[in-house]
């Protein structure tokens, strides 16, 4: 069985998205000064940092998907990318809150397009973040799956030896 979902992005997160690139690219024109060659070299640099900045993070947002087949959670985030082993993965739950996804302290991944719908994946040393559009779906199919993979493991002829 092979399941894939391509999450649209969310709302909020494309506003907060625009709004600090929006943000930034304000702050460098307010304090431009057209006759100082320095402060128009600063913004032009500034402006070709951001340009590659958007598109990465453009780019993450519109092309997110997971595809879960022959065992494995493939998992795309614009140039990012991460398979896991179903039977890598410990727990498969909803995340509490969004807090969980941005604190720093912790090792944590974000395969996310929107702040809602967001699943928490515990692997063996490393916690990842999804947002798949129905979440409640995602994680029967996944569960299943993975349970599927562990009694399929358990049951081969070479561990029956």
């Amino acid at each position: 069985m092979t399941y894939e979902d391509k999450p649209r992005p969310g709302r909020g997160y494309l506003l907060c998205i625009y709004g600090i690139l929006a943000g930034s690219l304000l702050v460098v024109l307010l304090e431009l000064d057209l006759n100082d060659p320095l402060t128009i070299t600063g913004a032009v640099l500034v402006i070709v940092i951001l340009i590659p900045v958007c598109w990465f993070v453009l780019n993450s947002t519109n092309h997110t998907s997971y595809r879960i087949s022959d065992n494995t959670l493939e998992l795309r985030c614009g140039i990012r990318y991460k398979n896991i082993r179903l039977g890598q993965i410990l727990e498969i739950s909803h995340a509490r809150s969004r807090k969980e996804l941005v604190n720093p302290f912790f090792r944590r991944q974000g395969f996310c397009n929107r702040f809602t719908n967001l699943v928490r994946l515990d692997i063996k040393g490393d916690t990842v973040f999804l947002s798949p559009s129905d979440p409640e779906q995602f994680i029967k199919i996944l569960r299943e799956l993975k349970d599927d993979s562990a009694s399929k493991k358990t049951t081969s002829p070479e561990n029956s030896r």
